[in-house]
C-alpha cells in the first residue's frame, strides 16, 4: 500500500502542467465558465515487487471547469507507471480554489479523491485516497 501512495505522491509533485483556456474562454466579468485542460509529465523512480526498481515516465491528462473567478473543478486520468507486467493507473476528481497573485499569474489550492489501479501480472491491487 506504502508503495503505491509513495508513486502516487511522486506522480503528483514532480509534473509540470500545459495549461489552455483561450478557446472556450467566457466573455462575462465574473471570471467563470472557462473551459480548460492540460497535460503533466514526470518521471517515476520507485520499487516495485521485491527490490525491483520502477523508473519510467508518467502523465497526466485533466480538464477543468472555473465555476468562479476562484473556484473550480477538474477531473484527472493519471499514468503513473508502465513498467515491464505493471501498471498503475488512476483517476481523479478536485475542487480547486484559486487566488490571483498578479494579472497573469495565480497561486491555487487542490483537494479532491483519486481511484487507482494497479495491474500487475502476479497481483491486482486498488484503492481510492485522498488528493492533496
Amino acid at each position: 500500500m506504502k508503495k503505491y501512495l509513495l508513486i502516487a505522491a511522486i506522480a503528483a509533485f514532480s509534473s509540470s502542467s500545459v495549461m489552455a483556456d483561450d478557446s472556450f474562454s467566457s466573455s462575462d466579468d465574473s471570471g467563470g465558465g472557462t473551459i480548460y485542460g492540460g497535460v503533466t509529465l514526470g518521471k517515476t523512480d520507485a520499487k516495485c515487487v521485491g527490490t525491483a526498481d520502477c523508473k519510467g515516465s508518467n502523465w497526466k491528462l485533466l480538464a477543468g471547469y472555473d465555476v468562479t473567478s476562484n473556484i473550480a473543478v477538474e477531473g484527472a486520468y493519471h499514468n503513473m507507471l508502465k513498467k515491464d507486467n505493471e501498471k498503475v493507473t488512476g483517476i481523479s476528481a478536485s475542487g480547486l480554489y484559486k487566488v490571483p497573485v498578479s494579472d497573469d499569474l495565480q497561486a491555487f489550492g487542490k483537494a479532491g479523491f483519486m481511484a487507482w489501479d494497479d495491474s500487475a501480472t502476479t497481483s491486482k491491487t486498488n484503492g481510492t485516497d485522498i488528493l492533496v
